[in-house]
């Protein structure tokens, strides 16, 4: 017995409970809406700092026009395309 009153105990309070909320349903929309632009905003964030981070990490060789010339004379073969 004391399951079934347990049961029917917990199931009003989860409709009271839906009760109080739809009855505050602007207020709560409003702070649905708060978290949701806030979610917007820190996965912004946290999108563009792994960009500039891969960015940051990424190997890259810069050679001047002076040193590739140089290396040209040497008989090494030197690539100045963007896409090595």
């Amino acid at each position: 017995m004391g399951i079934i009153y347990f049961t029917f105990n917990r199931i009003f309070m989860i409709k009271h409970l839906f009760k109080l909320m739809w009855n505050k349903k602007r207020q709560n929309l409003l702070l649905m809406s708060e978290i949701f632009v806030s979610f917007l905003v820190i996965f912004a964030v946290f999108s563009l700092l792994t960009s500039f981070w891969q960015n940051y990490s990424r190997k890259t060789v810069i050679v001047s026009l002076r040193a590739s010339h140089d290396l040209a004379h040497c008989g090494a073969v030197v690539r100045l395309d963007a896409a090595a």
